[in-house]
């Protein structure tokens, strides 16, 4: 997710951070190097897209430095904050999906659920939760040499306890 901010300190620079790690706690100001407490900043937009976070970043320089040209950067701040406002108000009140466990998870439930399981049956309940059949064989194969599970006989699998 990369979010854009103005840095509190010096307030004459702002930029684009993207937040790989849950635990990151910390920034930097790129231009007064102060450190800063992630929690503390105000986030002014978030995006998935790095593109769009240019342009908010873009505009928000702009309306630091003054007018652009003939178009009054402030207005295009005004809009851009705006549309992202209401963007991300869509976004909260959208109602959530649940995630689809992934393959391996589904995989390991079946044959939690059932005990020692065929190829066959794995495969049925794989398709049913829409996995196709080489990628359940595929993924049965990484689970195999990754040590999740075993096959105590041929084509039958079991967790590994």
């Amino acid at each position: 997710m990369y979010y854009v901010w103005v840095c509190p300190k010096c307030k004459s620079h702002s930029q684009i951070t993207y937040i790989t790690r849950a635990d990151q706690k910390t920034t930097g100001c790129q231009n007064c190097k102060k450190r800063i407490d992630i929690r503390k900043i105000r986030i002014l937009g978030s995006f998935d897209d790095r593109n769009d976070a240019v342009t908010l970043r873009s505009a928000l320089h702009a309306q630091v430095t003054g007018p652009l040209g003939s178009i009054e950067s402030g207005e295009i701040f005004k809009e851009i904050i705006k549309e992202n406002m209401e963007k991300n108000e869509k976004q909260m009140n959208a109602p959530k999906v649940p995630k689809k466990a992934s393959p391996d998870k589904i995989i390991e439930n079946i044959i939690k659920k059932n005990g020692k399981t065929s190829l066959d049956q794995i495969v049925k309940c794989c398709m049913e939760e829409g996995i196709e059949k080489e990628k359940t064989v595929q993924m049965i194969s990484k689970m195999l040499y990754a040590g999740i599970i075993y096959e105590p006989s041929k084509k039958v699998y079991d967790i590994v306890k």
